[in-house]
């Protein structure tokens, strides 16, 4: 008989185990009952493969199960990371728009301190150039006033030349002398026509200047510019060289303020040559690849070393006290500017000069 002994229940079964020293098995013992026989039947089944099965059951579910967790987790991992990589962007994006609006701002705030800036420049340049204008008159009237003891002079001597003049026609004319009062009237003529010269290049001088631009040449502009300034020439011991090319030399400019550029230049000159006995002022014109070139140079003192970037300053002079404001080289330069050309010093061993430099009108 084999030593089993009872070891649990399962299902209204007993469990019975075999216990021997090569092994230890467990049964489970499932009765019936034969009563034909007046019999009941024991039969032993071995739990090891239920036992089996329920544990690769067991194993399988847990391995499911696993998987199953590990799937869970990796999906709420990657959506935690979703939402993380979502918050980033969302804060990223608040900060960007943040910047942008911030930016935005700065930019409005910049843009609308330039347009402020523009208009308050424009203001300021319409202004200047109307200051400008004022003074470039205010300039000539004062010209005319340093001017006006000098040609009353001028006017004077004709005036009595005149009245002789006609005196003595009228005496010829009562002691039949016909060729000799005719004599007198064509110099009576001839000093009439030169105080009308006077006084249309006083009127020329002193009248304000048309904004209009036309073509002009240069060698009427240079012209009626030493006209102006004569008085002041034959006042001087001073050398006077004039060269210019033949034919025209044509640009585009106002004449009245051209013709007060080219004195202003000559009247620096003399005034840089006062009180020497050698002195010469050379003007010069050129034509070279479409330009038109004027320049006025003198062997005088010349400027300063250091001076020359402010020499075109506004009330910056090297003159005297009361020898002048320092506006004629300011005002001269934004005039040939206006024209579309440029006013520069140039670089000289002796004395100074300086070049106006304008485009040519073709013929």
């Amino acid at each position: 008989m084999l030593p089993l002994r009872v070891a649990g229940e399962a299902a209204g079964h007993d469990i019975r185990r075999l216990e021997l020293p090569e092994t230890r098995r467990e049964f489970l013992t499932v009765s019936e009952a034969m009563p034909e026989a007046d019999w009941t039947v024991h039969v032993l089944l071995d739990t090891a493969p239920a036992r089996r099965q329920a544990l690769i059951g067991t194993l399988a579910a847990l391995m499911i199960l696993g998987v199953g967790v590990a799937l869970l987790t990796a999906w709420a991992q990657r959506r935690a990371r979703l939402r993380e990589r979502l918050s980033i962007q969302a804060e990223a994006q608040a900060q960007l728009e943040g910047r942008v609006a911030a930016r935005t701002a700065e930019l409005a705030q910049l843009n609308a301190r330039l347009g402020a800036e523009v208009t308050e420049r424009r203001a300021t340049e319409a202004e200047l150039r109307r200051t400008q204008r004022h003074l470039v008159q205010s300039a000539k009237l004062a010209a005319l006033g340093q001017m006006s003891a000098a040609l009353s002079h001028e006017l004077n001597q004709p005036l009595g030349a005149v009245r002789n003049f006609a005196a003595n026609a009228v005496t010829y004319l009562d002691r039949d002398r016909a060729a000799d009062a005719r004599l007198n009237l064509t110099r009576i003529l001839s000093l009439t026509d030169r105080m009308t010269e006077i006084g249309r290049t006083l009127r020329n001088f002193a009248r304000k200047p048309n904004a209009q631009l036309s073509d002009v040449d240069l060698h009427d502009v240079l012209r009626d510019a030493l006209e102006v300034i004569a008085w002041r020439i034959d006042r001087q011991p001073v050398a006077l060289v004039v060269d210019m090319p033949p034919g025209p030399l044509r640009v585009r400019a106002g004449p009245v303020r051209f013709q007060q550029v080219v004195v202003n230049l000559v009247a620096n000159a003399l005034d840089a040559l006062d009180g020497r006995p050698d002195g010469a002022i050379r003007i010069e014109g050129r034509r070279t690849d479409g330009r038109v070139l004027l320049t006025v140079s003198d062997n005088g003192p010349g400027i300063a070393q250091g001076l020359e970037d402010r020499i075109f300053d506004p009330f910056f002079s090297t003159k005297g006290v009361g020898s002048g404001l320092g506006l004629g080289l300011s005002i001269s330069f934004n005039i040939i500017k206006d024209f579309g050309g440029e006013l520069r010093i140039l670089p000289c061993d002796r004395g100074a000069a300086f070049r106006i430099d304008l485009p040519e009108i073709a013929p």
